[in-house]
Formats: structure tokens, sequence, C-alpha cells
């Protein structure tokens, strides 16, 4: 039997995946130009930290200390669930991930250093999140300059390549039925030309317009 992802981020909801993002699982050192080094793992969220996260993300959540708590691994568990219902998940992601988190473990080194350090660490652990992720067809995808993430699926990934390639094709179909010059274009040309120019490269755009 087959259990449908209703919600693409689920895939994340598993214990292994929840031990990297709040910190328990570490990996590899990594090592400064001056010799020393640091654990390559997600800065470490405690109880007090996640409740203050839940907060911030618009659900007030308080932790008694000496009180009856949850364990690290259900709040996050929880705040990953309430991120999906609100659908921000890539929000919390971007949080988890952002430099200002890993300021106590990277502080004391130049500027050029600790972007080295952020960048490989934030990159390694995506890459173990990907490996967990990997026979599954899913994958966390850096979008953009500001680490923020989002599970594609293979199935996703063909659509997006169906869609490109169904664009092209009209593109063509207007190239095709069009008698005068390219400069002369109908404005509807040039939107489509501009409309997909970002998701194929310009040489496979002259390819299909001179070939």
């Amino acid at each position: 039997m087959t259990v449908k992802e209703s919600n693409p981020f689920g895939f994340l909801k598993t214990k292994e995946i929840i031990a990297i993002l709040d910190g328990d699982t570490k990996y590899n050192e990594y090592e400064f130009d001056d010799g020393t080094s640091v654990t390559v793992v997600m800065p470490y969220l405690s109880g007090p930290d996640l409740c203050d996260i839940f907060t911030l993300f618009g659900l007030p959540m308080t932790y008694t200390r000496g009180g009856t708590n949850l364990s690290r691994w259900q709040y996050l568990d929880n705040l990953m669930e309430y991120c999906m219902k609100e659908n921000r998940c890539s929000d919390l992601l971007s949080y988890l991930f952002a430099k200002e988190r890993f300021a106590k473990t990277l502080s004391g080194h130049g500027a050029d250093e600790i972007y080295a350090a952020y960048t490989h660490i934030s990159n390694e652990i995506i890459q173990k999140i990907n490996g967990i992720l990997f026979f599954g067809g899913n994958e966390l995808a850096v979008i953009g300059n500001a680490l923020k993430k989002q599970i594609e699926t293979e199935k996703a990934k063909q659509k997006s390549s169906k869609d490109t390639t169904t664009s092209l094709n009209e593109i063509m179909e207007i190239v095709n039925s069009y008698n005068g010059t390219l400069t002369q274009f109908d404005d509807v040309v040039i939107r489509k030309v501009v409309e997909y120019v970002k998701v194929i490269s310009s040489d496979k755009i002259q390819h299909y317009l001179y070939s």
C-alpha cells in the first residue's frame, strides 16, 4: 500500500532529518586557516529556542523550566506540522539555515572565512538531507541567494520540463506562421520569448528561432 504525501514538505518529518535540523546529528570537522575547527552541524535548538521559534511563526509557546515539556524532537515535529498547515515551511527552513543562526559557532574569524565556513556547512548539511530523500525521488533545493528551501519531486521536475517544451513549441508555431522579419515580430511573440527566457538558455532560443 502506497501512502500519498499531501504536502511535499512532509518528507522532511522523519526522526532522522529532524535530528539533523535540531542540531543533534554531527558530521565531519571544518578547519579554518588558523588551524581551528568547527563541527559540521546545524545550530543546536534547545526547548526554549524551539518555543521562541513557535512564537515567532505565530503560535505562542512557553517552555516551563523544571516542568513537563515536550522533547526537542516533538517540538520541531509539531513546528513543521504547523508550518505545513500555514504554508510556511520554506520560511521555517530559511530561518533555520540563515547565517545568523551560526553566529555562535563561526564568530571570531574574518568575514571571508566565516562566509566560506557557513557556505560549506550549510551545503554539506543539505547534501546529507538529500542523501536521505534521494531514494524517495525528492530533493531539498536551494532557491536564489536567500537559502530558501523547497521540496521538488521527480514528478514536479518532469512537469516543469514538459511545460518548457510546450512553451518552446508554442513559440515555434508562431515563428513558422510569421511571414515578416524578426524585428517586426508581433508583440505576442516578444512576450512569449521574454516569458520563457529565464528557463531556457539564449543558445537554445537562437537554435529554435534560426535552425
